[in-house]
């Protein structure tokens, strides 16, 4: 698989409806611990500041593990979620514009015998079952909390992406498992209803 086509800073300084629809298509790639492993971005959910499913809407006060939300796009925001599995996404958009595309599941293509060993799955396990989920990607990519605040342009990242020319049929529809607990009732239809989540036609892959 050719990768000489890395993703430059330039592709996540936009708007995360445009940055989750191109990623589908596009791989990820880490080097954790020497151990290569990655896959082709299959489904993303878009999340604006001024959607009320976006973890700063309506905050007077971001806590620092939020605070990366506001960074110039190419930083990994990273959080646990119900204390257990690590979801990944990436802040895209300017500076100061809290903006991020969340990575809901990935076709694993490189390194898959070691996402097998992340997950503890079976040799034999399906593998539309390794990253067929955001918990799922993330342990099968070793990416965990620690990764809050990486920057994917720093010297030597470990976290990368790149654009191998996959022409797809992007379809979008409405995210899904949205938390919604801040969000105003006069808004809670318009944000559930938005078609924010971006897959390819005919996947096997999706979450």
């Amino acid at each position: 698989m050719d990768l000489k086509n890395k993703l430059d800073r330039d592709f996540f300084i936009k708007d995360s409806k445009r940055v989750a629809k191109d990623l589908i298509g596009k791989i990820i790639l880490t080097n954790i611990d020497n151990v290569y492993t990655g896959g082709i971005i299959t489904e993303t959910e878009a999340y604006p500041s001024d959607d009320c499913a976006s973890h700063i809407f309506g905050k007077s006060e971001v806590s620092k593990r939020l605070q990366v939300q506001f960074m110039e796009g190419g930083y990994i925001y990273a959080y646990l979620i119900m204390g257990l599995y690590t979801m990944t996404s990436i802040v895209v958009n300017k500076k100061d514009i809290a903006d991020v595309v969340f990575i809901r599941s990935i076709e694993p293509v490189i390194g898959i015998d070691d996402m097998i060993k992340r997950r503890l799955l079976e040799k034999s396990c399906d593998i539309k079952s390794i990253a067929s989920g955001p918990g799922k990607l993330s342990l099968a990519l070793g990416i965990d909390t620690s990764y809050n605040w990486y920057n994917i342009f720093s010297n030597n990242s470990v976290i990368s992406f790149y654009d191998i020319g996959k022409n797809l049929t992007v379809l979008s529809g409405e995210r899904i498992n949205l938390g919604l607990s801040n969000c105003p009732d006069n808004l809670l239809n318009l944000t559930r209803n938005r078609k924010l989540r971006f897959f390819y036609k005919g996947s096997k892959f999706l979450s």
